[in-house]
C-alpha cells in the first residue's frame, strides 16, 4: 500500500514468492501438510476448554494483559501513530486470538513489537522530518565513551553466566512442580504405572517417569482427556474403570484434588508420602519394600495402622 505506483507490481512480485518459498518451507517437514492443518485440529478439540491456558482472557482483576492493553493505548492516543491497514488487521487478529485464549498473549506481544515499533518511533520522534544516521556508524564513531561501559557489561554477563554454571542449582517445589514429592519416591515405583495430576506430567516426563497425562493433551485426544478430567473430580465409575484397565501402581496429586479423599478410604490404596503441594498414593500391589518411604522432608506416612491421615 505505501509502495509507489511504479513499485507496487515488483513488490507484489517479490512478496509473491516469498509466500511461496515459505508455504514450501512449511511443507518440508514429516508431517507434511498435516502440519499446515494442524492448528485447525487443535482449535477444533473440546478438551480446550477444560486446560486453563486455553480459557478466555479474565480482565476481573488487574493482570499482565490488561496493563499492556492500556500502556499500549496510552501511546498510540497520545500521539498521533498511523499503520498500514494491513499491519493494522494483523495486530487485530493478534488481539482476537489472545483474548479468545490466554495462551496466544505472547504471540500479540510479538507481533505488536513488530508492527508498532517503526509507526511509534516516528511519532514519537522530536524531530521526525529530520533523517538519521544509521545506529552502527553512530555506535562506532563514539566506540571510545561507550566502551567502558560495554566492558562493565560484558563483565556482569561472564560472571553471572559463570556463577551460574559453577553453581548447583535446586529447583524450589511450587504449583505444579512437586520436586520433594517425587524425591520421596522410592525407585522400584518409577516404572509402574501412574495415576498423575495435569499440571504434574512435564516434571514427570522430566524425571525419565511415563505420566498418565501430561500437557500434550493434542495428542491423547477428546475423549481419553475428557474421561481424565471426570476422574480427577471424583468420578468413581471411571476410576475403577481406569484403575482396571491401566493397573495403576500409584498416584500422585494434589492435596486439594477430590480423589485424593477417595482414595483415603479405598481399600487397596494406602498413603505413602504427603506435603503441601502433593500426595502420593501407592497400590498394594506394590511390593512394601518398594513403598517405604523417606524419612526427609515433607510428612511421610506411617505404615498402616488402619487411620486414614487427613489430605493438607
Amino acid at each position: 500500500m505505501s509502495a509507489a505506483p511504479g513499485d507496487r507490481l515488483r513488490v507484489i512480485r517479490q512478496w509473491g514468492l516469498f509466500g511461496i518459498v515459505s508455504l514450501a518451507a512449511a511443507l518440508a517437514t514429516p508431517a507434511g501438510l498435516d502440519g499446515l492443518l494442524y492448528p485447525f485440529y487443535v482449535n477444533s478439540l473440546s478438551l480446550l476448554s477444560l486446560i486453563g491456558e486455553w480459557q478466555p482472557a479474565q480482565f476481573s482483576g488487574v493482570t499482565g494483559l490488561e496493563v499492556l492493553l492500556l500502556s499500549g493505548l496510552f501511546f498510540l492516543f497520545q500521539r498521533p501513530v498511523r499503520i498500514p491497514v494491513l499491519r493494522l488487521l494483523i495486530l487485530l487478529a493478534a488481539l482476537h486470538i489472545t483474548l479468545e485464549h490466554i495462551r496466544n498473549q505472547m504471540v500479540l506481544v510479538t507481533l505488536a513489537t513488530i508492527i508498532l515499533a517503526e509507526p511509534l518511533g516516528r511519532a514519537w520522534a522530536e524531530d521526525a522530518g529530520r533523517p538519521k544516521s544509521a545506529l552502527l556508524p553512530r555506535l562506532w564513531a563514539e566506540r571510545r565513551e561507550l566502551a567502558p561501559l560495554l566492558a562493565v557489561g560484558l563483565l556482569l554477563f561472564v560472571g553471572t553466566a559463570t556463577y551460574r554454571l559453577i553453581t548447583p542449582f535446586d529447583r524450589p517445589d511450587s504449583y505444579g512442580v512437586p520436586v520433594t514429592a517425587l524425591r520421596n519416591l522410592p525407585p522400584g515405583l518409577r516404572g509402574k504405572p501412574v495415576f498423575n495430576e495435569y499440571s504434574f506430567g512435564g516434571l514427570l516426563v522430566f524425571q525419565g517417569i511415563a505420566p498418565f497425562i501430561d500437557g500434550r493433551s493434542d495428542m491423547y485426544g477428546d475423549a481419553f482427556t475428557a474421561d481424565y478430567f471426570k476422574i480427577a473430580k471424583g468420578d468413581t465409575v471411571r476410576w475403577k474403570a481406569a484403575e482396571a484397565r491401566w493397573k495403576f501402581g500409584w498416584t500422585i496429586l494434589p492435596p486439594n484434588n477430590p480423589l485424593v479423599k477417595i482414595l483415603d478410604r479405598e481399600p487397596g490404596w494406602r498413603r505413602a508420602y504427603a506435603d503441601k503441594w502433593a500426595v502420593i498414593h501407592v497400590s498394594d500391589r506394590a511390593r512394601a519394600r518398594e513403598v517405604s518411604p523417606s524419612p526427609t522432608a515433607g510428612t511421610a506416612a506411617k505404615p498402616d495402622t488402619g487411620a486414614k491421615s487427613r489430605p493438607q
